[in-house]
């Protein structure tokens, strides 16, 4: 039976020989999940040359045809744990296991074989290996018992034998309060697992360990009873609110705002760096020749640095003003009706009205 989860976010406390070496791990998994995401596309492709998919193809949808597909996906290995059997092998035969924990592992293989199966049933495109300039941006275990371990009373988590320092305001009401199970705080609330997850902040990788918890967040905010209503009249830019307390129009993350021409002009610079890195890779239109290999100066990389971060501060101050918003929304009122609306249309017309 699933409870109710939560996440809380801590910092780790790692120096540059520690950040080196989750940096390993996550190159390490990466490597892992192409190599198993090869492989099963290689099975699928084989499976779709079969006579029988094909026969299958053609039936009535029912369970005749559903028993079909099981059978086929037995046969040519696409399940679940035939994904975790091909990841523990590429893993066995690299011989660096002690690197990455085999839990770790099958999270990864799960997440090629949901890939691959979005793929099989036409849900998904066919799914991209992951490139070592993108690399992995975190990496789960399955338990707090085994693998990616954290100890709340030491404030640090194990990982393949080495020991990581969590970093924890001890003025953070939130965070302690998440974590203790008491008012008394003499106990821990049940950990479900743990995951790491790499962000690139102004050219330098940080790591957090998100902490899967049992349970339900504490309160910050006191919202309105259901007894209470409001409507909605949702746009791109603004909303259209009103109740028997409030009647107005709000701003959608007013400050979340890009510095366009800041963007604009850094864009242009990393054009101009990389036509001139690479003179032979464009064709007399200025268009990129196919099957070029680029390569990239120091300055283009700084520069598309300082673009990943002006994008990496907006997203975050939007994240941040959404929430403001739905609280605010929600403080007001707690059943909230919302007018019908074509989020295609919204799409569209935003972009157009950008473009113009």
């Amino acid at each position: 039976m699933m409870t109710q989860t939560f996440i809380l976010e801590l910092p780790i406390k790692a120096d540059d020989s520690q950040s080196r070496t989750i940096s390993k791990k996550f190159e390490y998994g990466r490597m892992l999940y192409n190599a198993t995401l090869g492989s099963g596309l290689g099975r699928l492709t084989q499976m779709r040359q079969d006579p029988e998919w094909r026969r299958a193809l053609g039936m009535v949808k029912g369970k005749e045809r559903n028993e079909l597909f099981r059978s086929l996906n037995r046969q040519y290995r696409l399940t679940e744990y035939d994904f975790h059997a091909d990841i523990a092998r590429h893993r066995e035969g690299t011989k660096r296991k002690g690197e990455l924990g085999i839990n770790e592992a099958q999270k990864l293989a799960s997440q090629a074989f949901n890939a691959v199966s979005r793929y099989m049933f036409k849900q998904g495109g066919r799914p991209r290996f992951k490139s070592f300039k993108r690399g992995l941006h975190s990496l789960e275990g399955k338990t707090n018992t085994t693998g990616l371990k954290f100890k709340p009373e030491k404030m640090q988590f194990d990982w393949c034998r080495k020991t990581y320092l969590v970093m924890l305001d001890p003025e953070d009401e939130y965070a302690l309060e998440a974590l203790y199970a008491d008012n008394e705080r003499t106990q821990f609330k049940r950990i479900k697992y743990n995951r790491i997850v790499c962000r690139d902040m102004k050219g330098v990788k940080r790591f957090y360990l998100q902490v899967v918890l049992e349970g339900v967040p504490p309160v910050k905010h006191v919202y309105a009873p259901a007894s209470e209503r409001m409507a909605i009249d949702p746009g791109p830019k603004s909303f259209a609110i009103f109740c028997p307390r409030v009647q107005t129009k709000v701003q959608v993350a007013p400050k979340a705002k890009v510095n366009e021409k800041a963007i604009r002009r850094i864009q242009r610079s990393m054009d101009r760096s990389l036509r001139t890195t690479n003179p032979n890779a464009f064709d007399e239109k200025g268009r990129i020749k196919p099957g070029v290999c680029l390569a990239y100066s120091k300055g283009y990389q700084a520069r598309l640095k300082k673009l990943r971060d002006a994008h990496r501060k907006a997203a975050g101050t939007r994240k941040c003003e959404h929430g403001d918003l739905a609280n605010l929304l929600l403080g007001c009122a707690g059943n909230l009706r919302i007018e019908k609306n074509s989020w295609e249309a919204f799409k569209s017309n935003w972009t157009i009205g950008r473009a113009g």
